[in-house]
């Protein structure tokens, strides 16, 4: 799974589950795949970026209400690879 597919993904189990707003994307292929995805869900911004070369996907949330870029992220959750477990998307949808 590549960084795009990854994003089809997650909005796909959000559809329907809860309202959500794409702050950012940005996939960039020729550097190992690294990419960056932001939304907003329910007053908090969720930030997903991932390193390729390491294949390390960083989840962060910010305080309720702040402005991006301007937040202070807290890390929710690192994960090897792409795909996420139950656990983790109902971390991002509660």
């Amino acid at each position: 799974m590549d960084f795009q597919q990854f994003k089809n993904d997650i909005e796909s189990k959000l559809k329907g589950e809860t309202a959500f707003e794409l702050q950012e994307f940005r996939y960039l292929p020729y550097a190992f795949g690294h990419g960056i995805l932001v939304y907003r869900i329910k007053g908090y911004i969720f930030r997903f970026t991932y390193d390729g070369r390491d294949n390390l996907l960083t989840c962060e949330r910010s305080n309720s209400h702040e402005k991006y870029p301007h937040c202070n992220w807290t890390v929710l959750f690192e994960n090897s690879g792409l795909v996420l477990d139950k656990k983790q998307t109902d971390i991002i949808k509660a």
